[in-house]
């Protein structure tokens, strides 16, 4: 987030935000390719739009704003509450910031939408969804921590409705997590004749 009393308190660590910014901005500088990548939830969600200035105005260099889908494994399983939103919020949110991009004079960053369902996404913000599947594996690849490997929690299409839906084959899905919370929200789209 672009707040620091609401990043340093999802990141449970005093301090965490400036540390990031400070390290991203300085890599920036440097022109070394700056991916940012946030993590939608509760605590964010309505801000997107601030967030995007706040970094257009802080990195001069291109870089890519990667808007991703929560997993709740680890501590994130504890803080359910504050941070899962539906699948409808996500898909207002998307949408709201994919029209904001395009209509953006100017400098822009590099936008991406990952790990979220096709049927989540509206007319503009389809143009930016990452359809690359994700797996714990890979996404948590630097860690090592019991309370993230050995687990189910991967990205894709788990929904016997995703099943049905012509396409699932190019769906990054969403992470295994929030199968349950995610089924009524889920959208599929059916072959037209």
């Amino acid at each position: 987030n672009h707040k620091e009393e609401i990043h340093d308190y999802v990141t449970n660590t005093n301090g965490s935000f400036n540390n990031a910014m400070n390290n991203l901005v300085y890599l920036n500088n440097l022109g070394i390719r700056t991916d940012i990548k946030i993590i939608l939830n509760k605590q964010n969600y309505m801000d997107l739009k601030e967030i995007y200035c706040y970094l257009l105005y802080n990195f001069k260099r291109k870089y890519t704003l990667n808007i991703c889908g929560i997993d709740l494994c680890g501590e994130a399983r504890n803080h359910f509450n504050d941070l899962y939103i539906s699948g409808i919020q996500i898909k207002e949110s998307l949408e709201d910031l994919a029209l904001f991009h395009l209509n953006k004079k100017g400098k822009r960053p590099n936008l991406l939408f990952s790990e979220f369902p096709v049927c989540f996404m509206n007319k503009h913000s389809i143009m930016f969804l990452n359809t690359r599947k994700v797996t714990s594996n890979f996404a948590y690849s630097s860690f090592n921590t019991s309370l993230i490997f050995n687990s189910p929690y991967d990205c894709g299409t788990f929904s016997n409705k995703c099943k049905s839906c012509i396409l699932e084959n190019c769906c990054p899905g969403f992470w295994n997590s929030l199968k349950d919370n995610f089924e009524k929200d889920l959208k599929p789209m059916e072959e037209t004749r």
